[in-house]
């Protein structure tokens, strides 16, 4: 049995406070990873977009393990009922925590996670006092009072903007699809490097709040690529959080865009400018992810090639785009397009509209044909 040492209860307390932010199935070997890191033991989490590590009391042990969440609760507890203190022992493939009061003893997960390695190119920083950071994050991710938390949910992106100006941090989300205002939340800090701003998920952001106790004095740090990173990092005296940078506008649909396209099991590749390409019942189609008023899916697929640009030609694609509501049709060289613009919204169909566009892309296909070959008769 291997003495890993005494562990306080506020070292498992903030542990507890921050496996509170994740997902952690124990029946899938989940849990959060013990090891020892310059001497002092962490404790690590991470799932897709949010990472935690927390930085607890010296220790010396080499080997590396993974503790059930309820185990680390349950170490919590002894160390409340006892002196503050509780020692962890290794026995096997279990973990038990000893008080003053007795202990408690579970089997280790299998799970072991790993905290990224930050890139510290081209970094923006910001240190401000923690508390200062807490109240400009709740206040500057809160949702809208009255506001449905549903229709949120359903219709607002769920992100955030953090801010690097030349002296402060801002933070601020929109929820306009809500007509809700925005906010902005602005507080003063020691800024270096360039200055702009990074997308984060809005709930995990706000879940950031509950690693800053009102009453925390120290400082913190920020750090994060501006301009082609993909984390921002945030750094205490004992933790240290990543969140993961995202996209904006209509580029967060882009995700949308592969799963419908997934689901189907269709095959597509993504250019340099990322366009979507695929084939969809024999037509090509090309998805653009486009930010102007509305960040719009901009959907479409050629009809005919080879064809003069002619007036008549013009004419009635123009006729026909007077009388459609949803397709439309341009020429783009000697090519005559179908496309549908549709605004970003994760309760779209993406599917439905498609093949609509390729209905509408063949049944008119072939009335073109046959005013081209006209045209060329009386050429």
């Amino acid at each position: 049995m291997k003495n890993l040492g005494p562990i306080t209860e506020d070292e498992l307390e903030r542990v507890t406070r921050a496996a509170s932010l994740f997902r952690l199935p124990e029946n899938e070997g989940y849990g959060i990873t013990l090891s020892v890191l310059n001497g002092r033991r962490t404790w690590v989490m991470v799932d897709q977009q949010l990472e935690v590590m927390i930085i607890g009391g010296k220790s010396k042990f080499t080997d590396t393990y993974v503790l059930p969440i309820r185990s680390i609760e349950n170490g919590e507890i002894q160390a409340h009922l006892g002196h503050k203190t509780v020692d962890l022992f290794i026995d096997g493939d279990k973990a038990r925590f000893v008080g003053e009061q007795g202990f408690s003893e579970m089997t280790l997960s299998t799970q072991v996670e790993r905290f990224s390695t930050f890139e510290p190119t081209n970094v923006s920083t910001a240190e401000l006092p923690a508390y200062h950071l807490g109240f400009a994050v709740v206040l500057g991710t809160s949702l809208p009072a009255g506001a449905n938390e549903q229709e949120i949910k359903s219709l607002v992106p769920p992100l955030s903007r953090v801010k690097f100006n030349g002296s402060s941090i801002e933070i601020s989300s929109e929820f306009k699809e809500v007509k809700a205002p925005a906010s902005h939340t602005n507080i003063s800090a020691e800024v270096t490097g360039p200055t702009g701003e990074v997308v984060v998920l809005r709930p995990y952001l706000n879940a950031l709040s509950r690693l800053l106790p009102n009453d925390e004095v120290g400082a913190i740090k920020l750090s994060c690529n501006i301009k082609g990173g993909n984390d921002l990092l945030f750094e205490a005296d004992d933790w240290k959080l990543i969140l993961r940078q995202q996209p904006s506008g209509a580029a967060s649909y882009f995700n949308q865009v592969e799963n419908f396209l997934d689901k189907a099991g269709l095959e597509y590749e993504i250019t340099a400018n990322h366009i979507v390409l695929t084939k969809i019942n024999q037509s090509e189609v090309a998805f653009e992810m486009l930010d102007g008023r509305l960040p719009i899916i901009r959907c479409t697929t050629p009809i005919i090639t080879g064809v003069e640009k002619t007036w008549a030609i013009l004419r009635e694609l123009d006729q026909l785009n007077e009388s459609r509501v949803s397709t439309k049709y341009f020429m783009r060289d000697s090519t005559v397009f179908a496309c549908v613009d549709l605004v970003c919204n994760p309760l779209i169909d993406i599917s439905t509209e498609i093949y609509a566009l390729i209905e509408d892309a063949e049944t008119l296909g072939g009335c073109l044909s046959s005013l081209a070959n006209q045209l060329e008769l009386f050429a």
